[in-house]
């Protein structure tokens, strides 16, 4: 029987997901907080309804990552003009 396609890119990406939470898990991130991060990197100046899409969260959600990282010192907010 040969491989489906379309299974080998669904365990391609679980195993690379999985990998990628091992990674950020050793610097004290959640998947979610490091996606933010890459995010913020990539689309810096953008509001938090821009990475809530982005993270495919609704606000709220993003919100509490956002606190939660704040805390943490991972990020800082700054004001919106």
């Amino acid at each position: 029987m040969e491989p489906n396609i379309g299974y080998l890119l669904n365990d391609t990406s679980r195993l690379l997901r999985r990998a990628f939470d091992e990674r950020v898990r050793a610097l004290g991130l959640t998947a979610p907080q490091a996606r933010l991060l890459l995010s913020l990197e990539k689309f810096p100046d953008n509001n938090q309804a821009f990475y809530a899409e982005r993270l495919e969260v609704e606000p709220i959600t993003l919100t509490r990552i956002v606190d939660r990282m704040e805390e943490a010192r991972w990020i800082e907010r700054m004001p919106d003009p």
